[in-house]
């Protein structure tokens, strides 16, 4: 997780916040950002992710992927609050999740 961490924010902005909500599940807010340029940042990071050879403490190396779920206010949902955002950009992340994985999904649209 802590890789996976460090991976995520050398692909962002400075201004962008990484955090991590518990379990496998990572958020990444990219304020002042398009659709368009919040899924190019997290198309950057997934490939970031799928290129890179995790090790693990016993010398293991691994090859994981990610999927996510963007979610922007207001191109993809005219939020209330932040609860609003998450929830959306949660129900895209399981939408990738369930065409296949490893994939970048928003309100608009889903890639690969």
């Amino acid at each position: 997780m802590r890789q996976i961490s460090r991976l995520l924010k050398h692909q962002s902005r400075s201004v962008d916040e990484v955090s991590r909500n518990g379990g496998e599940e990572f958020s990444v807010l990219v304020p002042n950002a398009s659709l368009e340029e919040a899924s190019a940042l997290a198309e950057k990071m997934r490939a970031a992710v799928e290129r890179h050879s995790f090790e693990m403490e016993d010398g293991t190396r691994l090859q994981v992927t990610i999927s996510i779920g963007v979610a922007v206010h207001p191109d993809t949902i005219r939020a209330e609050d932040g609860k609003d955002l998450l929830e959306q950009a949660d129900a895209e992340l399981y939408r990738a999740k369930n065409s296949g994985r490893n994939r970048v999904c928003s309100a608009r649209e889903c890639a690969f």
